[in-house]
């Protein structure tokens, strides 16, 4: 059996995640791709991120964003994410 491909998703949202509220701004094969996307909309304002709601400057979310990268879930990840959401597919999977 052929492995599907894993495909990376990035929504814009609201601060509830709703999923009405959701848009998508980038999908990609490449989890490197994707981090680099988030961390330019971190720089520019787009989104923030935050730890126990405890803003971070653009800077200063930028490095810790890059941390937990590496170390913990994309759960974890999304909890922190402020106005962005990262979800994934398969490569011809039904939505």
């Amino acid at each position: 059996m052929e492995k599907r491909k894993q495909i990376f998703l990035l929504y814009s949202c609201n601060a509830w995640k709703n999923r009405d509220s959701m848009k998508l701004l980038t999908a990609t094969a490449s989890p490197t791709r994707l981090r680099r996307f988030i961390e330019a909309k971190i720089m520019n304002g787009d989104m923030r991120y935050a730890d126990n709601g405890e803003a971070y400057s653009e800077k200063k979310a930028v490095q810790q964003f890059r941390a937990d990268w590496k170390t913990i879930t994309r759960a974890e990840i999304n909890g922190q994410l402020n106005e962005g959401f990262i979800d994934y597919v398969y490569d011809g999977e039904e939505m």
